[in-house]
């Protein structure tokens, strides 16, 4: 029988090794290889639908748990977590909660409120959105590595014998090829003079000053006594260090409609109280400049 040639082999282990950096590459693959961690009779698993984003995509994230014996297992559930919860570390103790959709106020997260049973061999999924935002005020985060959490509680939680079950997966955010960062469409946009103008009557001394020692703010175009709120020793500070704690509207931005959006409110001055910017991130060109009453 005839053997192969070195040329076969060579060939082979060439063919093969392209095959296994194929498989390793993240950046190659659509979706990311889930990170996963077996205790006992639970396989928990957590992965996002790649590894890289660009600012402003919708990130999904996808956290599952396989009871992989062949018993029930006793789980605890919570309202809108029931029983896989996934959350996005920071540096709150409890992280930032996500859910299957995104929120303009996120619901209340209610108490743990029951047990449930995990037949065997059965396995439950949850998938969740992140707009890239953390809090509750449209804020963009910035590039960087973030990590995402997955667990269950197995057992019941009034139970001190329950065992709280989890494993991390991390994904990068970076700004888009092309497109200015984020911090450069924030100083294009705090440069424009009209913006400028409306920064300045919208805080410092524009909006506090004190006549026969009393302390008033101007609040939604109305002057307001404030000096109940001082301290004693507040009181008797120079107004121009006072006027800090009404120093700056505040600024917000994100990656939206493939354009840098840079929004800023005060409830602080006088009309308009709102204001919103708009960047070719590409072209670094204005593409609106608007004055508003109402949030933005």
């Amino acid at each position: 029988m005839k053997r192969p040639s070195v040329g076969v082999f060579l060939l082979c282990f060439m063919i093969f090794m392209a095959l296994a950096m194929a498989c390793n590459s993240k950046i190659a693959t659509p979706v990311s290889s889930p990170d996963q961690i077996s205790e006992k009779d639970v396989l928990l698993k957590i992965n996002t639908d790649k590894d890289i984003y660009t600012q402003g995509e919708i990130i999904h994230v996808t956290g599952s748990a396989e009871n992989i014996s062949a018993k029930k297992i006793e789980v605890s559930a919570a309202y809108e977590f029931a029983p896989v919860y996934i959350y996005l570390n920071t540096n709150s103790k409890f992280g930032f909660p996500l859910y299957d959709q995104i929120y303009k106020i996120p619901p209340t997260i209610m108490p743990l409120i029951e047990s449930r049973q995990l037949e065997p061999h059965s396995t439950v999924i949850k998938t969740v959105i992140w707009d890239q935002v953390i809090g509750y005020n449209n804020q963009q985060v910035p590039e960087g590595t973030y990590q995402f959490t997955c667990g269950i509680t197995l057992g019941n939680i009034n139970n001190s014998s329950r065992k709280d079950l989890s494993i991390s997966s991390e994904i990068s955010i970076v700004c888009p090829p092309g497109w200015i960062t984020m911090e450069q469409a924030k100083i294009i946009a705090l440069d424009l003079l009209e913006v400028k103008s409306w920064q300045e009557t919208h805080s410092g001394n524009s909006v506090i000053k004190k006549e026969n020692g009393t302390y008033y703010v101007l609040e939604m175009s109305q002057w307001k006594n404030i000096s109940p709120e001082f301290t004693s020793s507040e009181r008797n500070t120079p107004l121009s260090l006072i006027n800090y704690k009404y120093w700056m509207p505040d600024v917000k931005m994100l990656a939206e409609d493939g354009k840098w959006t840079i929004r800023m409110g005060t409830r602080l001055g006088l009309s308009p109280h709102y204001v919103r910017i708009r960047i070719d991130p590409v072209t670094k060109a204005i593409v609106e400049t608007l004055f508003s009453d109402s949030p933005l």
